[in-house]
């Protein structure tokens, strides 16, 4: 699929039941199922493998990075994989932690994934302690120059706040288009409506033409649609 000046991906918060198409349609998709256990390197590299030139990946970082025991995830891992529950989550200093993030990792890796997104729940509150946990975290986790660390807090983070920390650390903050400015070099947005008017995916289009480069994944029962609407509107934004 040709790729949109800026480069905007467009796509979906998952694959959904026909990958294939999808990638046709589309040119970027976020996985969701690593959010409760990574896929396998052999799945990740078949799926890189077969995606059409052009295609980007992004992946949610595995829950036991992010997400404490009490997280309504945990009880989706596979049965037979212990795990020490008392050292999952909060981006906490533990072997667990560390171990969960080599996964993600190589997932990533093996995708060729543009982004890696960090979805911290509301839990996970502007402390002190979850300051300096998510510090320590970034500073000294493998980093590749290539590959987007994102940031997508719950809860009751302030915009400056975050803004400040993910300079700090170098991190992507992921926005909603409509409340935050989006970056003018690399954006990451929010798209958690049930449905986008075509008004609304206009000015989202106006916004998303702004940035050198954006990853817009759709996350609703209507994503795939609004995807694809919202692609057809941003070409012809941009042809006009």
């Amino acid at each position: 699929m040709d790729q949109i000046a800026p480069q905007a991906y467009i796509g979906t918060a998952g694959l959904g039941s026909d990958r294939r198409k999808l990638q046709k349609q589309l040119n970027f998709v976020e996985l969701q199922q690593t959010l409760f256990f990574p896929i396998t390197i052999k799945t990740a590299t078949r799926w890189r493998n077969e995606a059409p030139e052009g295609f980007a990946f992004a992946l949610r970082a595995w829950q036991l990075i992010t997400h404490p025991p009490q997280g309504k995830g945990y009880p989706r891992l596979p049965k037979g994989h212990e795990v020490d529950l008392s050292q999952c989550g909060h981006f906490m200093d533990s072997l667990t932690v560390q171990d969960a993030y080599q996964q993600t990792k190589a997932v990533a890796d093996a995708l060729a994934a543009q982004a890696i997104v960090f979805e911290t729940p509301a839990s996970f509150t502007p402390t002190v302690e979850h300051r300096q946990r998510l510090t320590k975290f970034f500073e000294t986790v493998e980093r590749d120059a290539a590959q987007l660390l994102v940031w997508r807090p719950a809860g009751v983070w302030q915009d400056a706040e975050i803004k400040r920390i993910c300079d700090d650390l170098k991190l992507v903050a992921a926005t909603d288009p409509f409340e935050e400015t989006l970056a003018a070099d690399v954006g990451y947005l929010r798209l958690d409506a049930p449905r986008y008017s075509d008004d609304v995916l206009l000015r989202l289009a106006d916004i998303v033409a702004q940035s050198a480069r954006v990853y817009c994944p759709f996350n609703s029962l209507s994503m795939l649609r609004d995807a694809q609407r919202f692609r057809t509107l941003l070409v012809e934004t941009l042809d006009g």
